[in-house]
């Protein structure tokens, strides 16, 4: 047994090897070995940590009170007992080890997650990783008024359910591949749990109700997941998933030589929309809106730049509108580079800017099927002229692991908050 163990996934737990009488003084002791123990790739200063936790302290109070937290920490993980220490300590720096005998369950999902589906095993492998998976990451746990914490928290849940919804998908594909489609179902169904607008994720489990012969519940799923999207994000489902959802209720027959090609395999003849029939119609009466929007790019064709904000309720038809005149912008006279991006507070939290990132990657990358004005390349060179740090961004992909958390690169500019001078535990 390692002399200590770290369960940071579902609640917090920490045991150790030889238990001593040590009480946790707070919950920021807690939050601090979480924090070292996640981001243990390099030494953190310790007032960049004092603020992490006491933001709102002045800082001789924060160091006080980070000062009498890191020495409760040191004490309940009997570091000085431990045969390699966990910390790294120096006068400005703390660091956690992980040579050290620890065992943290987040870093070790990380890593075996990494394991590629072509090794000998990976499937045992896989089931005995996403095993340690008990729960969102520090569930149920919160430091009040630690915004920067709360925030860090918020991305590293984000980034885990992303990895272990990927893990649960890939899994499921190879049950199916085995032919254990009733495994390869539970499995696509606790991917959703974790990710619930995967639309790949959907259409499969619609097959593998279909393959079983569960043609009333191809129908349920799809009709559940239809009442989901509109009335959590006031959208339709994909017409992909639209159209695989009418051909296997009436009962046709879709071949698939394994559930890793589904995207090749189901795509089914759409009727392209005709611009001036009946995708007009959905826009009676919206003229007004539209005026306003057109007013605003002749200003902007002027060198007078203007943001647009569409408001109202879920289901009024703000995407809908916004296509509309994504598509009249595209058809004038005069060239523009229409670049879409979406998010949501109930998906993708603790990425504010994804909006822009996922623009930026849509212009340099390009995206099939959208007519562009102008190259990649020259989109990419302006980018980089002008945006250097938002041209990687672009350049860096959504896998990139990219972190913008609170103590990554330079200390945050903020406004002044009242200054308390009592010490804390």
């Amino acid at each position: 047994m390692p002399h200590l163990n770290l369960a940071l996934l579902g609640p917090f737990q920490l045991t150790l090897e030889d238990p001593i009488d040590v009480r946790v003084e707070s919950d920021k002791t807690r939050g601090l070995l979480a924090f070292l123990a996640v981001e243990h790739d390099r030494p953190h200063s310790r007032a960049a940590l004092a603020e992490l936790l006491w933001p709102a302290y002045s800082e001789q109070a924060a160091a006080a009170n980070f000062r009498r937290v890191l020495a409760n920490l040191r004490a309940v993980i009997d570091d000085r007992g431990a045969r390699i220490p966990h910390l790294r300590i120096t006068r400005t720096t703390v660091q956690f080890d992980p040579a050290s005998d620890a065992v943290v369950d987040v870093l070790r999902l990380r890593d075996l997650l990494k394991t590629p589906a072509t090794t000998p095993m990976w499937a045992a492998h896989m089931k005995q990783d996403i095993a340690l998976y008990r729960g969102p990451f520090l569930e149920g746990f919160t430091l009040r008024g630690c915004l920067e914490f709360e925030q860090w928290v918020v991305d590293v849940r984000s980034e885990l359910d992303r990895l272990v919804a990927e893990a649960f998908h890939d899994l499921a594909d190879h049950c199916w591949d085995q032919g254990d489609v009733t495994r390869a179902l539970a499995l696509y169904r606790r991917s959703l749990l974790l990710n619930p607008y995967h639309e790949t994720v959907h259409r499969k489990i619609m097959l593998a109700y279909a393959a079983a012969g569960q043609r009333q519940d191809v129908r349920s799923h799809y009709e559940a997941y239809k009442r989901q999207l509109q009335d959590e994000l006031g959208a339709q489902p994909e017409a992909q998933t639209t159209s695989l959802y009418k051909t296997l209720h009436a009962g046709q027959a879709v071949q698939i030589e394994a559930p890793g090609l589904l995207e090749t395999h189901t795509q089914l003849a759409l009727p392209q929309a005709d611009p001036d029939s009946s995708e007009r119609k959905d826009f009676v009466g919206r003229e007004e809106e539209l005026a306003l929007m057109h007013e605003c790019v002749r200003k902007a064709a002027s060198n007078h730049g203007a943001i647009l904000l569409v408001v109202g309720e879920a289901g009024n038809g703000k995407t809908a509108l916004l296509h509309e005149f994504a598509r009249r912008l595209a058809g004038a006279a005069q060239p523009w580079l229409v670049a879409i991006a979406a998010s949501t507070a109930l998906f993708g939290v603790g990425d504010p800017y994804q909006p822009v990132v996922d623009a930026l990657r849509m212009l340099v990358a390009g995206e099939a099927g959208v007519p562009r004005p102008f190259s990649s390349a020259e989109t990419l060179r302006l980018l980089q002229e002008e945006a250097p740090d938002w041209a990687a961004l672009a350049l860096a992909g959504p896998a990139s692991g990219a972190v913008c958390g609170p103590l990554h690169g330079q200390r945050r500019h903020r406004c002044k908050r009242p200054r308390m001078q009592k010490a804390e535990g």
